[in-house]
């Protein structure tokens, strides 16, 4: 091609038409793979699977939503609101505001390569024990709702058999999720008890709730390992549940400790049939029906950032198995594979 047919190529407007379009194409795609969006996963008041942009003040401010703290940190309470999302505008009166704190909302880039075009991982399950094909396409499921809380779209999850007839569960997720096969394979069987007797169990949890004010970071200290912080987060429970918890409780005497009143028993929780956490229970809510309680934990580190991270990564483990359930058994992991991108 000699300089000249260049020059003329240059001239022709559609040639240059198509090297801006060829531009501002790369340029978009670019920004969509950056960018993110806050969808609603769950909420008693907004339409789940929308897209949250703008909430509104009738004063006339304007907070945008580019985050899963911008969303909760932009709610007033006893403040009116009106919330802009790609399913149109929600008013949202003073008294209903609270709900919004029960609303659950995640973050998702506006483009996500697929694992054909970016690479991933192709994790093989077995289970640990015989199980009917049912609770097999039952744990499937399970697995999918929890890699779906993080906001993964580009998994692929089947069952299938060997030449013996033994089900697998394939999972394939991108690769930068490989700290998440943990979260594939626990089976999650939580229980709450008080004196050794079943208060209730992760079958009887009807919310979560991990953002402000019903969750998050509560403090963080310094120790001679290193930091510490605690995380906390809220549950709800079915009315099944309280009425348990209130059966159980008014026969527990009460005793003092630091100037405090509790019930001489702890409600302790387990995971997998391994104490997580332990709680004081106040003397005021003794023979109560209490439908909401709150768990703890902590996260560790060299320094406080550090603790603060795994803090709000156990939190969200922690809360991604009490809200979609256990699995039907446990699971080994059998083989990673790598997948290429293509």
């Amino acid at each position: 091609m000699n300089l000249q047919l260049i020059k003329d190529l240059i001239k022709d407007w559609r040639v240059l038409l198509y090297i801006a379009l060829a531009i501002f194409s790369i340029a978009y795609v670019s920004y969509a793979i950056l960018s993110k969006k806050v969808v609603v996963a769950y909420s008693p008041i907004l339409p789940n699977g929308s897209v949250i942009y703008t909430i509104d003040y009738y004063s006339g401010e304007r907070c945008s939503i580019k985050s899963v703290q911008d969303f909760y940190s932009c709610i007033k309470n006893d403040t009116p609101l009106i919330i802009e999302t790609s399913k149109g505008k929600i008013s949202i009166d003073q008294s209903e505001t609270t709900l919004l704190y029960r609303t659950r909302v995640k973050e998702e880039y506006l483009i996500k390569l697929g694992i054909d075009l970016s690479g991933g991982i192709r994790v093989i399950l077995k289970p640990t024990e015989n199980v009917s094909y049912e609770d097999i396409t039952l744990a499937a499921s399970v697995i999918e709702r929890r890699l779906n809380s993080y906001g993964l779209k580009s998994i692929n999850i089947k069952v299938a058999r060997n030449t013996e007839g033994q089900p697998f569960i394939i999972v394939e997720l991108p690769e930068s999720e490989e700290n998440l096969i943990k979260i594939i394979q626990r089976e999650g069987k939580f229980e709450a008890k008080i004196n050794n007797t079943t208060v209730f169990t992760g079958k009887d949890i009807i919310a979560v709730h991990t953002y402000s004010p019903e969750g998050g970071i509560q403090t963080c200290y310094k120790t001679q390992e290193g930091w510490v912080c605690k995380f906390y987060f809220t549950i709800y429970l079915n009315k099944n549940a309280a009425k348990t918890f209130a059966e159980i409780t008014k026969h527990i005497p009460i005793i003092f400790e630091d100037g405090q009143a509790y019930l001489k028993e702890d409600l302790v929780l387990y995971l997998d049939g391994k104490e997580v956490d332990r709680l004081k229970i106040s003397a005021e809510v003794k023979g109560m029906i209490l439908d909401r309680a709150t768990i703890t934990g902590f996260g560790f580190g060299n320094t406080r950032d550090e603790a603060k991270k795994d803090a709000m990564r156990k939190m969200k483990e922690l809360a991604t198995i009490l809200v979609y359930g256990s699995l039907p058994t446990t699971f080994e992991v059998v083989r990673i594979e790598r997948i290429p991108p293509t």
